[in-house]
């Protein structure tokens, strides 16, 4: 009897736990998963280019920051609708996106989500996404560039805000830098001590929703990235169902610097989007 006793109460403190867990999941998504900053600490003013502040509402009205980026010089070809990763803010990129729209003489959109930078709101999977969608009409609605092709380029966080857009939208092409197959995959491997699965409601699943798309697909990943594995990179890349290529970057860590025009990164970039849609 006192057995059966123990036995009980242990079912009913688990199951007590199990509820007070599920009643609080997604607490921790901003401990796991979003690590925002408010300063804007960089601006592509500081790397030679013109640059356009952008405040954009959402379909749930909130209203999010952004930089419409402009190369010294505009191929007219395309647009670049570029999605961060999950820390920090735009002004950590300001060196990045400048050195892309350089490289491929395009403007480059770049935005914060809600609840990062300048932006309103809290950040939320769900919310990211329609970010993510009021930043691509936004450029895509703009006069100056009717008729351009938009290429969404998402790294880390980002991408898997970018793949999930490109189901959505239609784009030019996709191109996915250090993308993990699910946030679900990435707590295993970085928090192994907690129950993710009940205390993180972010998703963010690549390798279910990438199938998906039918845009021509470009996956980069750092062969020493030490946050996303690039094995999840390659398992991403093998359940693309539209046309592809992998870029392996030999020796690239996760947070790998790419502020020069001219470096092989851009080289595979532009390759990548001149068979896709002809020369930038």
């Amino acid at each position: 009897m006192a057995v059966a006793l123990v036995w009980i109460a242990g079912v009913a403190a688990a199951a007590a736990l199990a509820a007070f867990l599920a009643g609080r999941a997604g607490m921790l998504d901003r401990f796991l998963v979003y690590f925002p900053e408010g300063e804007l600490l960089s601006d592509p003013g500081e790397h030679g280019l013109a640059y356009e502040d952008v405040w954009i509402d959402t379909r749930d009205g909130v209203r999010i920051h952004g930089w419409l980026v402009l190369p010294p010089e505009d191929a007219g070809r395309r647009a670049v609708l570029w999605l961060h990763g999950n820390s920090g803010n735009l002004g950590n990129r300001a060196a990045g996106v400048s050195a892309m729209a350089r490289a491929l003489g395009s403007p480059v959109l770049i935005v914060d989500y809600r609840g990062y930078g300048l932006s309103g709101g809290s950040p939320g999977e769900e919310g990211l996404h329609r970010d993510a969608e009021a930043a691509f009409d936004h450029l895509a609605g703009r006069a100056e560039y009717a008729g351009r092709p938009i290429v969404i380029f998402g790294r880390s966080l980002g991408a898997a805000v970018a793949v999930r857009l490109a189901t959505v939208r239609g784009a030019e092409a996709l191109v996915i830098h250090s993308p993990f197959t699910s946030v679900a995959d990435m707590a295993r491997t970085m928090y192994r001590f907690l129950p993710v699965s009940v205390l993180v409601r972010a998703r963010f699943d690549n390798l279910a929703t990438i199938p998906s798309v039918r845009s021509p697909v470009l996956v980069l990943h750092g062969t020493d990235d030490e946050i996303v594995p690039i094995e999840m990179g390659r398992r991403v890349h093998g359940a693309v169902t539209a046309p592809s290529h992998m870029v392996e970057l030999e020796g690239a860590t996760h947070n790998e610097p790419h502020h020069d025009p001219g470096e092989p990164y851009f080289d595979a970039l532009r390759e990548f989007l001149e068979e896709v849609g002809g020369r930038p």
